[in-house]
């Protein structure tokens, strides 16, 4: 409502009932449908942003990924908020367990769940570009995004990475990391100082829709 957009919650099946790649597939039918229906729920089909937190960010790129050059929706944003990118963990970076004294190998045995989780035993599809987008070989004709990492997630290096690989490839895309922030700070709203700036940030990506 602050930023005066419709917001469509996609509520896509989860692993490790529906693996991969049916998360991306359910995304990409919604935007498809977003589209479509654009004329009925009053909504601009030219400014349609895709979004997501965590692994809902990964999702999210993904779909956008997916629609790329294809005949069907453009996508106007990526909002990517502390994004799962890659899950080879090729990139994941432990310095923030290192730091907050969390044993290595329970932050890695954690990431290993979550991509096992979500792509089967073994990790069939984890260098896959729908499953890892930062493994993506060109991200040229990408959306525009606004990614936001936080300084104690060992997702952090992927969001950068990403964002750098997006303007590397003539992308305009931002990455913002906030100073104290950890991974879940997104899903306390405004509840503390980090999340109420998080969120602020969040509603000021979406307002530059409508320019």
């Amino acid at each position: 409502m602050e930023a005066a957009v419709l917001v469509v919650a996609v509520e896509y099946a989860l692993a490790p009932e529906h693996r991969f790649p049916v998360a991306v597939e359910q995304g990409d039918a919604v935007l498809r449908w977003v589209a479509a229906e654009a004329a009925t729920l009053h909504a601009d089909p030219m400014r349609i942003a895709l979004g997501g937190t965590s692994a809902g960010g990964g999702i999210a790129a993904a779909v956008a990924l997916r629609s790329r050059g294809a005949v069907g929706p453009a996508v106007a944003l990526q909002l990517l908020e502390v994004p799962a990118l890659d899950l080879t963990a090729r990139h994941i970076d432990l310095w923030p367990a290192v730091v907050m004294g969390v044993p290595l190998p329970l932050v890695l045995g954690e990431m290993l769940a979550v991509a096992t989780g979500y792509l089967g035993s073994p990790l069939r599809g984890a260098r896959n570009p729908l499953a890892s987008p930062l493994r993506a070989p060109d991200l040229a004709g990408m959306p525009p995004a606004v990614v936001l990492t936080a300084e104690y997630d060992p997702l952090r290096r992927q969001g950068a990475l990403y964002a750098a690989r997006l303007r590397a490839a003539g992308i305009d895309a931002s990455c913002v990391r906030y100073a104290g922030a950890t991974h879940d700070v997104p899903i306390f709203g405004r509840l503390v100082p980090a999340s109420r700036r998080w969120h602020d940030d969040v509603v000021s990506a979406l307002r530059h829709l409508h320019d």
